[in-house]
This record gives structure tokens, C-alpha cells and sequence, in this order.
């Protein structure tokens, strides 16, 4: 996929960027350029490599899920996963439709 969707935003203060958990979104590999009409974040790829971007939100694009990984001891809702990779105890799951 060449943008995927994440569960950020700086919709209630322009540049103050959070995950929908309420936590600060870090600021490396980032190149936010939309001003105050992108309030979504989204990962794109650029030279070959992915960063963090801001970017309209009407627009549809697949999106990245983080759930914890089915090979740890937690527990694990499956929502209709496509494509994933494992790392330690976390899952990345992309999804082919939606939002986040």
C-alpha cells in the first residue's frame, strides 16, 4: 500500500497531534504539510520510505490496526485481518477499507 491511515489526529488544536488513546503522536520521521484542512495522520511513502503525514480526512485509503499478537499469552479479537506482520508481542494489521 503506498498510505495507510493511523489512529491520529490534530483536529481539536491545530499541530497538537494524538492518538485516538489521548497520547502525543511522536515527531520523527514526520512531514506534515496540510495545514489546518489535514487533520488526519497517515503514513505514506516517500523515497522509498514510509513517514508520518497529515492529510485530509474525507479521503479513503487502507488503514493500519494495532492489536496484540495471537503467539503471546493476551487475548485477541480478530476483526477480518488481510495482510499482517508480527513483531514481538504486537500485530499490524493493514485493512482494505475504512477509516483508522
Amino acid at each position: 500500500y503506498e498510505d495507510l491511515w493511523l489512529g491520529g489526529t490534530d483536529s481539536q488544536r491545530e499541530g497538537l497531534w494524538l492518538w485516538i488513546s489521548g497520547k502525543r503522536v511522536p515527531r520523527n520521521d514526520w512531514r506534515p504539510r496540510g495545514g489546518r484542512y489535514e487533520n488526519c495522520l497517515d503514513f505514506s511513502i516517500q523515497d522509498d520510505l514510509y513517514k508520518l503525514n497529515d492529510y485530509n480526512c474525507d479521503e479513503i485509503q487502507h488503514y493500519l490496526c494495532e492489536k496484540l499478537n495471537p503467539e503471546s499469552d493476551s487475548e485477541v479479537k480478530e476483526n477480518g485481518n488481510i495482510d499482517s506482520a508480527t513483531e514481538d508481542t504486537t500485530k499490524f494489521t493493514a485493512y482494505k477499507d475504512g477509516i483508522y
